[in-house]
């Protein structure tokens, strides 16, 4: 401390204030450079913005740079230079980020157009159905709780709930089928947001609409309860004497099978008779119980034959009808359990008889068991197995596997050489089988005529002196058994070539017929009658030379794109074969007009609509997968969404209209059965 006083005062005085303050002319510097500062700063802010600019901004904020840049072009001074470079960078990458996200609006729009327009065509079809929604609640009396529904309006009510549950499925099946090509394309991010909105509208109504349609049922059931009762009443008497007439066979079935249970009665107690009058008595209770279960048979149809009084069948109240079933079948269930316990009556004297036949035969197994068991196995003991017997079938067994032996390399073989294969084989497997039979009554020599289970008990009893034999037996039949199995697999693959060729040969048929009557002008019936020469049939010469003038470029199936076909006369008489009915040697006129008609098969659910076009189509149903269609027209390019669709039939129920081959996306809704 005193060092720090010897050397000078602690706090600075006047002569000890810094020398290097800033003079005035520095001072006018600093201040313009800052004033040139924040002139640069007001058009940077302008830049900014401008580089992130929108193809629906970026003119406005080019205008407002070159208006700050014209105000500020002074107070800028030696900073215009640099702000200027920025500002082209900056206009540079405003315009690319504009045209970028010009080009992905495009492209979203461009991606967006076809399920815009599927979500606008399910709004229109909404719009049709709130309408018709109100029209049955106002109709039902649903809205206004005070109202009732009286009983003349009800079959009105009725009707227009079944018509509006109809357009519901409709609207469901329109919406589900647009929905589907909706959800396989690439939605933008609000056009997905946007979707599931509409979907959710889309569930809403349909519930909404089938909510309606139920109470709509219910409050014209309760209008007509009363009427309903009333008829229910009136029908019971004759339903009650139609059940009495269907009852009438079931007494009568019963005194049959006591008739049966009385003649059983021996054979469960009383005084033991002989094996004779026994087996008499057996043979006449067969004849009974035969008897008597016809008769229950016959009053069990009878009951089961619907029982309706007149005019029962045609009534339309479907509440009245399930009255009627239920009150059919409370007043036959007694006696259809009846029926039930008359069969198993007539069960339990089948049994009691086969029980008395098996002891019967068992009693006399035994009786003659130990004799055969003794004079088999001094057989067997006393005998030897030559080795001849053996070589004998050995040869038959090589052969038999020699046969298969080309069967895995069936690829390349047709139908008909593999059918000549398989019968060659079948002989030697059959020549091997009699000689393994022949074999196996030599090393153990039972009569073919005695009772299974007595055979049984026999071989049973030879077996512990036979082994070796029926060793090197065992061993030969798994060999005849392998090469049966063989067989069997190689005859269900030719079947399946012959299957597949003459599924494809028809599908080419079919092509080649198509165009030639399109070209020609011809239908099937002008073409057959041609091809017979005026006959009622056309033989098979006739059937493969129709086919050597026409042309043999065909379309391929979905496509419009061409190829060309080729059909063997070994493929076409194959095919002429499988058309003929059974005993024909020709093939009938409507056999060829068959063979005209391209047949497909739904193998993804889709619809049948009325016209080509799917947004101005109108639902006809639904088609199932697995159900067979007809070939009408087409495949023609629909325009707005570029899919292959046919005009098809329906074998199912005649409808025709118009289906979709395949989607967008890929999806195949509709196969060639014959492709």
């Amino acid at each position: 401390w005193l060092k720090s006083i010897s050397q000078g005062p602690l706090l600075p005085g006047p002569t000890d204030r810094p020398t290097n303050r800033p003079t005035s002319s520095e001072m006018a510097v600093a201040m313009g450079n800052a004033a040139e500062l924040r002139a640069a700063n007001i058009v940077r802010r302008a830049i900014q913005k401008l580089r992130l600019a929108t193809p629906d901004n970026i003119d406005l904020l080019e205008t407002e740079v070159f208006d700050a840049m014209e105000q500020q072009l002074e107070a800028m001074g030696s900073l215009h230079e640099k702000v200027q470079q920025e500002f082209e960078k900056a206009l540079e990458l405003g315009r690319t980020h504009a045209a970028n996200i010009q080009e992905k609006r495009e492209k979203e729009a461009e991606m967006a157009k076809r399920p815009k327009e599927l979500m606008e065509e399910i709004k229109a079809i909404m719009e049709t159905i709130q309408p018709k929604l109100t029209n049955l609640k106002g109709a039902a009396c649903l809205e206004d709780k005070t109202i009732q529904l009286q009983p003349e309006d009800a079959p009105a009510v009725l009707k227009l709930a079944d018509e509006f549950s109809t357009e519901i499925k409709d609207f469901s099946q329109q919406c589900m089928t647009r929905g589907t090509e909706i959800k396989e394309a690439e939605l933008p991010p609000q056009m997905k947001a946007d979707w599931t909105k509409l979907a959710h509208e889309i569930v809403n109504i349909k519930r909404t609409s089938e909510l309606a349609v139920v109470q709509a049922r219910q409050a014209a059931a309760k209008a007509t309860e009363a009427i309903r009762k009333k008829k229910m009443e009136e029908k019971k008497v004759a339903l009650k004497s139609k059940i009495a007439d269907a009852m009438a066979a079931g007494p009568a079935a019963e005194q049959f099978v006591i008739s049966a249970e009385s003649l059983v009665e021996p054979f469960i107690k009383g005084a033991p008779k002989s094996e004779a009058e026994m087996l008499e008595l057996a043979k006449k209770v067969d004849e009974a119980l035969e008897v008597a279960r016809t008769n229950v048979d016959q009053a069990t149809k009878d009951m089961k034959t619907p029982i309706s009084p007149d005019g029962e069948e045609h009534e339309e109240d479907e509440l009245l009808k399930k009255d009627i079933a239920a009150f059919v079948a409370a007043e036959t269930k007694r006696p259809t359990i009846r029926l039930g316990q008359y069969k198993n009556r007539i069960q339990r004297c089948a049994t009691i008889v086969g029980r008395y036949r098996k002891e019967l035969r068992d009693v006399h197994n035994r009786s003659i068991f130990d004799g055969l068991k003794a004079e088999l196995v001094a057989k067997v003991k006393g005998g030897k197995v030559s080795t001849e017997a053996f070589a004998k079938v050995e040869p038959l067994i090589m052969e038999a596997e020699k046969g298969v032996e080309p069967f895995p390399r069936h690829a390349k073989l047709t139908f008909s050489e593999m059918q000549i294969m398989g019968d060659r084989v079948s002989e030697k497997i059959e020549a091997a089988k009699v000689a393994v039979e022949d074999l196996r009554q030599e090393i153990c020599p039972i009569d073919p005529t005695l009772d299974d289970d007595l055979k049984r008990k026999l071989r049973f009893a030879a077996q512990p002196h036979i082994k070796q034999p029926l060793l090197r037996l065992g061993q030969i039949e798994r060999r005849l058994a392998r090469t049966i199995k063989l067989l069997a697999i190689f005859r269900g693959d030719a079947q399946s070539r012959c299957a597949s060729q003459k599924q494809s040969v028809r599908g080419t048929v079919v092509r080649v017929l198509s165009k030639h009557m399109a070209t020609s002008g011809q239908d099937a019936t002008a073409l057959f009658v041609q091809a017979a020469g005026g006959a009622s049939t056309l033989g098979k010469d006739a059937f493969i030379a129709l086919f050597d003038v026409m042309d043999k470029s065909v379309k391929k199936v979905g496509s419009n794109e061409e190829e060309q076909v080729e059909l063997s006369p070994e493929d076409l008489d194959s095919l002429f074969v499988s058309c003929l009915a059974n005993g024909a040697k020709e093939l009938s006129k409507d056999a060829f007009q068959q063979l005209t008609i391209q047949r497909m098969k739904v193998s993804k659910a889709t619809t049948l609509t009325t016209v080509l076009s799917i947004a101005e189509g109108k639902l006809l149903r639904a088609l199932r997968v697995g159900e067979t269609l007809e070939a009408l027209e087409g495949p023609v390019k629909e325009d707005k969404t570029g899919v292959m669709r046919m005009r098809v039939k329906a074998t199912k129920d005649g409808k025709e209209g118009w289906a979709t081959l395949a989607g967008n996306a890929g999806t195949i809704f509709l196969k060639d059965i014959d492709a």
